[in-house]
């Protein structure tokens, strides 16, 4: 489980959290909310992006709204990769 949790992210994930944020959520404090990335994240770079995510460096000068964006990425890729393990971490007692 550690091995699968601890593996790279790769863009079919990051794409599939991407797809799951509600377009019309409420908006970054920049005023944009999730439909903007969906719409641009291909203009955006996502190969770029991936590498933020591996290197879990963010570069300084990246837009406020940008890092929380990647945040919230890697928290739903961490819950998606959970929430198939939960059965054997959690018992029903």
């Amino acid at each position: 489980m550690n091995d699968l949790l601890c593996t790279a992210y790769t863009r079919i994930e990051v794409d599939e959290v991407l797809k799951e944020m509600r377009p019309h959520k409420a908006s970054c404090p920049h005023g944009l909310n999730p439909i903007f990335f969906q719409h641009f994240w291909e203009a955006m770079g996502k190969k770029s992006q991936l590498q933020f995510l591996h290197k879990h460096a963010i570069p300084p000068r990246l837009d406020p709204t940008f890092v929380m964006l990647l945040y919230k990425l890697v928290s739903k890729v961490i819950v998606n990769r959970l929430k198939h393990m939960l059965g054997n971490i959690i018992s029903n007692t």
